[in-house]
């Protein structure tokens, strides 16, 4: 349940965003999204100052976090696999 949510939030975000603001097609909405936060972190001054290439990036790792790899919440984990696979291995040896 709790990775349902986490999945929801995440991609509702991302759709969001490709719906709502045409600054994030034109992949702009970064270059004055740390000046105009609600409460600033002091390292926000260093992030509203860097290239604008960079920030142009940024809002493409964004969007590829939010809108595909949340889908990777879904899958079960791989450790399980590992553990059920080393004891079936344990039982042939024997």
């Amino acid at each position: 349940l709790f990775r349902w949510l986490c999945f929801r939030i995440s991609i509702g975000a991302g759709l969001i965003k490709m719906r709502g603001s045409s600054c994030w097609a034109d992949k702009t909405c970064l270059w004055y999204h740390f000046e105009t936060r609600p409460i600033p972190s002091p390292i926000s001054f260093v992030f509203h100052f860097l290239p604008k290439w960079m920030l142009t990036y940024a809002v493409d790792l964004d969007l590829i976090v939010q809108l595909y790899t949340s889908w990777f919440v879904l899958v079960p984990q791989l450790s399980g696999v590992g553990r059920h696979l080393k004891s079936t291995t344990t039982i042939i040896r024997r």
